[in-house]
């Protein structure tokens, strides 16, 4: 199901002021993805592009700079498709601005037509598609694009981090993960650590207390107490790459499998707590895994603690 809804942007033909508004999108688009630009929107005849961007190439010893070619068609609002009549003789205006490649820039999708029309142009040139799903893929997943995402999408951002960042309704009543220094709703604003007080004893590691807390100073401090108090040391893990349902099914997993396998020894009290804290984190946890977490598991696979457990 699509999140960004591209009819928050006005049609192109609507003579309003503002029928400029997709193509300025395309503009702050590729320079929030560090393209530069070398010819701005334009109203009256533009030659056949929309825009003229440069992409900067770094090699081992020496670096190139590629001009594009951008034509932008915002179709949304009727949902048709950018047919080759819509696109008139592509190589003549890469050729035309001594471009090297041609960027299709499209809040629909290009027709079957048209997609083997620009496929039939990639031995002379190089060709990118950028259709409504691929556009907003790159919205929700590259943070250099969350203002550019806010500011022409106001709704659909509005939306999507309400549902990125609301506790599901899981129980009957809603249960706040409170700081252990603070009491600030940790699940609110998805921050903090949970951590486990582990001292080891008789080659068996003790789990004697569990807490959450915000990070930094929170943290710190109650850090300091479970050392003056316990004598026990504390591993952590981010409640926000908690809120991911992978990341929490592989912690709620690796924990209990240490606790079976008689590596780890809880207290009554700690264990407790375990429980209490996966009760109230199955609250933003329990729903879709969106694009973006996706992309936030895919970066954490790449560490290699990630599946270690609890170590």
């Amino acid at each position: 199901m699509s999140v960004i809804d591209f009819t928050e942007i006005p049609v192109a033909n609507t003579g309003k002021g503002d029928q400029d508004t997709f193509e300025l999108f395309a503009r702050d688009f590729f320079v929030a993805l560090e393209f530069g630009v070398e010819e701005n929107p334009s109203r009256g005849a533009d030659g056949g592009k929309d825009l003229i961007i440069m992409e900067s190439l770094l090699g081992t010893v020496s670096s190139t700079t590629k001009r594009w070619v951008v034509s932008c068609k915002h179709f949304a609002h009727s949902g048709k498709s950018v047919g080759d009549k819509d696109e008139i003789d592509v190589l003549g205006r890469v050729r035309k601005f001594k471009a090297q490649g041609f960027m299709a820039f499209y809040s629909t999708i290009p027709s079957s037509g048209l997609m083997q029309t620009l496929r039939s142009h990639e031995d002379e040139t190089e060709i990118q598609v950028w259709d409504g799903a691929r556009i907003e893929a790159y919205l929700l997943t590259d943070k250099r694009l969350r203002i550019v995402f806010e500011r022409y999408f106001p709704q659909s951002f509005k939306t999507w981090k309400s549902r990125d960042t609301a506790p599901t309704q899981v129980f009957a009543t809603y249960t706040p993960l409170e700081c252990a220094v603070c009491g600030k709703d940790l699940l609110v604003e998805r921050s903090g650590n949970v951590a486990l007080a582990v001292k080891l004893e008789d080659n068996k590691k003790h789990i004697l207390d569990v807490y959450w807390a915000c990070r930094g100073n929170c943290d710190r401090i109650r850090e300091q107490q479970v050392w003056r108090e316990l004598h026990a040391v504390t591993t952590w893990e981010d409640i926000a790459d908690l809120s991911i349902p992978l990341v929490y099914v592989r912690w709620f997993i690796a924990t209990f499998n240490n606790l079976r396998d008689g590596r780890y020894v809880s207290t009554d009290e700690a264990f407790e707590k375990f429980k209490h804290f996966t009760l109230c984190m199955s609250q933003i946890v329990v729903k879709e895994t969106t694009t973006e977490q996706w992309q936030r598991i895919r970066d954490l696979v790449d560490i290699p603690s990630f599946l270690g457990g609890l170590g």
